[in-house]
């Protein structure tokens, strides 16, 4: 049997699972407007269970391209709802490697779009991003990815120590 912090243990109703994808994207796919007029900023997370839950746990690398699929087409559709503002916006997407689960798309304008600025340290250059795992999603290659770190890696208490994950800021031009 898998242990508490393992990442192997046995996932049923993969279908289900996919389908969850599904919901998040429909769920996520248009912006909030009024939280975004509010606060000049808005996120999502890939809230999926059971990977995301107070021990996060990766999930396979077939089922992390389906969600990055998922998340590109939010971005693309973000990015067309913003256009409609005409004003200049920060849109990324936070891709986390190895620890998939925490990635994220955030957006930011007006006096909030420089929020993000200091969020990770700069990342090495000799960093090269995944592209053996992930270089089969569609439009993926459409992005420029620039490395960055966190500045400190959280670790909840009973968890094993964590590393510093490397962070990739996607974006297109």
């Amino acid at each position: 049997m898998a242990g508490v912090f393992s990442n192997k243990k046995k996932i049923r109703g993969w279908k289900r699972r996919v389908k969850q994808i599904d919901q998040w994207k429909k769920g996520c796919m248009h912006l909030d407007l009024e939280e975004l007029q509010a606060t000049r900023r808005d996120y999502v997370k890939l809230w999926i269970d059971p990977f995301y839950r107070l021990n996060r746990r990766n999930p396979p690398v077939w089922y992390s391209r389906l969600l990055l699929e998922a998340m590109i087409e939010v971005y693309h559709a973000w990015s067309r709802q913003m256009a409609g503002f005409n004003e200049p916006y920060y849109l990324r997407i936070w891709f986390y490697h190895p620890n998939f689960i925490q990635s994220q798309l955030v957006v930011a304008f007006r006096e909030g779009l420089h929020f993000y600025d200091n969020t990770f340290e700069a990342g090495g250059e000799s960093q090269v991003f995944p592209w053996e795992l992930y270089g089969t999603v569609p439009g993926l290659e459409d992005f420029i990815w620039e490395p960055a770190a966190e500045p400190e890696p959280y670790c909840l208490p009973g968890q094993p120590g964590s590393q510093a994950a490397q962070v990739w800021l996607g974006r297109i031009q």
